[in-house]
């Protein structure tokens, strides 16, 4: 647990991970602030600040989560907590679902690098081989072995996928999607290397052609806020917080497991390069709009001093 500064006159403490540290001395503190990694954190005895979860995934608020158990043991780790920051509207109206009252949850939208911030304009995408790239762990939520067996389909049209990603969070699903995509027959335009250097990302953004993200669920998707601002049009289902980012324009939004709409939809961009390029465009102008990290910690700083004063 370390202090974060910059408050302006009241004092937070930030709890992101468990490093066997015991925690003493939190009547120094106005504020303790839990990231939702540690939900079950349990709130120490005599302590009167506040008790704040920083809400980036709950269980409750993924439609496609299956772990009923869970979902119980959240909905009682909720009630210890005196406020929450969400980084969506979509995941605040979850937890108002659950009884928490609104004003008690506020939204900071997480930032985007300032290196983001360098582009004026889209790449101008031509007819050749469309490059696509998804930018995801290998997980069953993220919808890859469906997405393969789409492109399977458009076996056709020209493209290349490109997948960014962890793959030792789940050794079994990735172990499976590895041996699925070899006996593919579209093997030779899949490509998997596993996770990049976040320095390397803004130019793998920009050499690409279309975003692909067939997640089932995202509270936010900050892949797709990263692409915009590189320029890059964007194809998802609308699940969870997605639609924040694309509402004004920049990608293609789909209705959540309708497989085959996705897929015409993807077999329609291939071809068409000028459509990607307004996209790409609407997108670029979009994410002027999204925040610096600056200033979402402003927006912490100040929502969290307007809650202890």
């Amino acid at each position: 647990m370390e202090a974060l500064e910059d408050m302006e006159g009241i004092s937070v403490a930030n709890k992101s991970s468990r490093d066997g540290e015991e925690v003493r001395n939190l009547d120094a503190y106005d504020a303790v602030l839990v990231d939702s990694l540690l939900a079950d954190e349990k709130r120490p005895e005599g302590f009167d600040g506040l008790w704040c979860l920083l809400v980036h995934y709950l269980t409750i608020c993924d439609p496609s989560a299956s772990e009923v158990d869970k979902r119980r043991l959240e909905r009682e780790w909720l009630k210890q907590y005196d406020r929450f920051i969400t980084t969506s509207h979509y995941s605040r109206n979850c937890l108002i679902k659950t009884g928490i009252s609104p004003d008690f949850i506020h939204v900071v939208y997480p930032g985007l690098e300032e290196v983001y911030r360098s582009y004026e304009l889209a790449s101008v995408q031509s007819a050749d081989t469309c490059e696509l790239l998804t930018v995801a762990s290998l997980l069953p939520g993220k919808g890859l072995l469906e997405c393969l067996s789409m492109l399977e389909n458009l076996a056709d049209h020209s493209w290349t996928w490109n997948i960014i990603g962890e793959g030792s969070l789940n050794p079994s699903y990735t172990d499976f999607f590895i041996k699925t995509l070899s006996d593919s027959r579209v093997s030779d335009r899949v490509f998997w290397d596993g996770p990049l250097e976040e320095s390397l990302m803004p130019e793998m953004y920009r050499s690409h052609d279309l975003l692909v993200v067939p997640s089932f669920f995202e509270t936010l998707g900050m892949s797709i806020r990263e692409a915009m601002a590189s320029g890059l049009p964007v194809i998802a289902y609308d699940v969870g917080g997605i639609m924040e980012s694309l509402i004004g324009g920049g990608g293609v939004l789909v209705d959540p497991f309708h497989e085959e709409r996705m897929q015409e939809e993807v077999g329609r961009l291939l071809v068409s390069p000028e459509e990607r390029s307004a996209l790409g465009e609407q997108g670029l102008t979009q994410s002027k709009r999204f925040p610096s990290w600056s200033q979402s910690a402003r927006a912490l700083s100040d929502v969290i001093r307007s809650w202890v004063e």
